[in-house]
This record gives structure tokens, sequence and C-alpha cells, in this order.
């Protein structure tokens, strides 16, 4: 029996669209609204946490650049000739608007002069505690640097992230939908071999992708929040919780109404990830999965699986990396 679509006509996604329109421009208005209030202004104070932090010379001069991200969900960066390193540092900024600074750069990662006023030590958290303990685990800096990107999607220092793209491994440690899937599946097999024998003998009228899906949606939820919410990530959350939904409700999941429509309440519900470059790879990835499952319905599912979707999307995605990352190596095959 074949799935329901997710619209009916074109018309009704016609519709869709038209309203999320709406409520896009709304949404750009208001955040249009805060950016010219917040260039308008000759200074700034505020809190931020220090994400990324590098040393460079400029004239037999040395500075650091950081990376920071303020309370207010600002993303910026900024120079500072301080000497000692404030990576992972909470710092009080007085940062200088500039009118140069353009609405869409203010959406996403801009640079601002600015003038530090206190540093401070993370306050303990949770994220900040399971962040020490991995990194208690290993004494190698850079070590220390590739486990928090792995588990937790902080930035790594621009030395590891050269040696990385060299490598081509860049799309393994930033988080994505590839991670997202891998835990989906360890938390949901594992839930589901503890709800099996429950359910044969105190509740085998329950439907166990409902009951385990939504403990396991919450526990990714969970873990979403201490990573801070990365865009990529964010897409892929988004497009598990709706694949659970459409599976739980029985309409068609391979779609391209479906991707579209989850693409484009992400970008109402998060506008940021129009200028964001690593959820945009995100998109392009997903659209060649579907494309490839669209013209492979014939095939059997482990060609499929083993062979046509791995080494397609490597064929497909170069020419999307490439024509912003021109590195390239033997060693990436």
């Amino acid at each position: 029996m074949e799935k329901p679509a997710l619209f009916e006509s074109r018309r009704e996604f016609g519709y869709f669209i038209l309203i999320a329109a709406v409520l896009l421009a709304v949404h750009l208005g208001w955040r249009y609204a805060q950016y010219r209030e917040f260039v308008a202004k000759p200074f700034f104070f505020t809190h931020a946490n220090v994400l990324v932090s590098y040393t460079k010379q400029k004239q037999h001069r040395s500075y650091q650049v950081l990376k920071l991200r303020t309370d207010e969900g600002l993303h910026l960066y900024t120079t500072t000739h301080r000497q000692t390193s404030l990576q992972g540092k909470r710092i009080r900024i007085e940062i200088f608007p500039d009118e140069r600074t353009g609405f869409w750069d203010f959406l996403g990662t801009f640079y601002a002069k600015s003038r530090i006023r206190q540093v401070d030590d993370m306050p303990g958290t949770i994220q900040t505690k399971l962040k020490d303990a991995v990194r208690a685990q290993h004494r190698d800096p850079m070590l220390q640097a590739l486990y928090s990107a792995l588990f937790f999607a902080d930035p790594i220092p621009k030395e590891l992230r050269e040696k990385v793209a060299l490598l081509g491994v860049s799309h393994l440690i930033a988080l994505s939908g590839f991670h997202l899937g891998i835990l989906w599946f360890l938390v949901y097999e594992g839930l589901l071999m503890l709800y099996r024998p429950l359910q044969q003998r105190f509740f085998p009228y329950r439907f166990a992708l409902m009951d385990v899906g939504l403990v396991t949606l919450a526990v990714l939820g969970v873990y979403l929040y201490i990573t801070g919410m990365p865009p990529s990530l964010v897409r892929a959350y988004a497009m598990v919780a709706m694949g659970w939904l459409m599976l739980v409700l029985g309409v068609e999941l391979v779609s391209f109404y479906f991707l579209a429509a989850v693409l484009t309440l992400l970008v109402v519900f998060f506008p940021a990830l129009l200028v964001s470059l690593g959820s945009w790879f995100s998109v392009a990835g997903v659209f060649y999965i579907f494309l490839l499952l669209h013209y492979t319905k014939t095939l059997p599912a482990w060609v499929v699986t083993l062979l046509v979707i791995p080494l397609g999307i490597f064929v497909l995605m170069l020419p999307v990396v490439h024509t912003v990352f021109p590195v390239t190596a033997a060693s990436q095959l």
C-alpha cells in the first residue's frame, strides 16, 4: 500500500511556502530592527565566551584573534594584544559596532573592534564539566581540541583545522547528520532492547516506534543543547524529528516535498541558517541522498546502502565542497 504524500497537491505546497515566506519576512524584520539598533550604538557592553583563540603577527607584533559568542547570541571575530591565551575563557567586553557591518554579516559572523574589560574562567555548567572530563583524558592539546570538536562541536585551532582539511576528513569532525544518525541508532536500539520485554509483558498495545523514538529524540535534544546547537546539527535534528513524525503518521518519507518543508521551517525559525556555509553543505548532502534514493528504487537495498550512497555522495559533493575548499590530496581518496 502506497503511503500518502505530505502535500496532496502543488497548490497545497504553494500555500505552505507562501505562509512560511510571510513568517520569515516578519522574523527577518525583527532581526533587522535588532541589527539597526546594534550598529547605531557607539559602544556595546556584553559578556562573551571565547570559542577560538589563535596568534597572528603583523609588522613584527603579535596579537590574538578571538572568535566570540555573546550572551545575545551574536558570533563575531575581534582582536586583542593580550599575550596570554584566552581560549575557553569568559570575558566582559566593550564592542564598537561599525555601520559597515552588513545585515547578513550580523546574522552570521562578523568582525568588530573591541576592548576587553574583564577575563574570567568559564562557570561550572554541565557543558564545561563534561568538556573538562573529556580533555582530562588527553595530555596533548591537539587531541584535547580534536575530541572536544568530535563530542561537543567546539571549534578547532587553526593549525589542526589545516591538517584536517589536508587529509580531507573535515566532514568527519564537524558534527552533522552523520554523527546524529549514529547516535540515534545506538540510543534507539539500546532502549529498544530494554523496551521489548516490558512491552510484551505489560503493554503489548503500545507502539514501540512512538515510545522509544520519543525518548530517543529527547536524549538527542539534550545532546544538541550541550553542543551549543551548531547549525548543521540543528538541521540534522530537525530532519530526524520530522522523519520520525512522518514514520509515526505513516506519511511518505523519502520525498523532495518533505525535504523542502523541513528546510523551509528551519529557515523560518532560524534565519541565521541562510548564511551558514556548513548548513548549506548539509542540505546539499541530504538532497543528493534523496536524489540517489529516488533513481535507485529498483536496486537491492544492500547495493544502495553499501555502494550507491557512499560513492554517489562522494562524487556529487566534490564540486560543491571544492568551490569553497580547494585543498586536494591523494590521502583524501
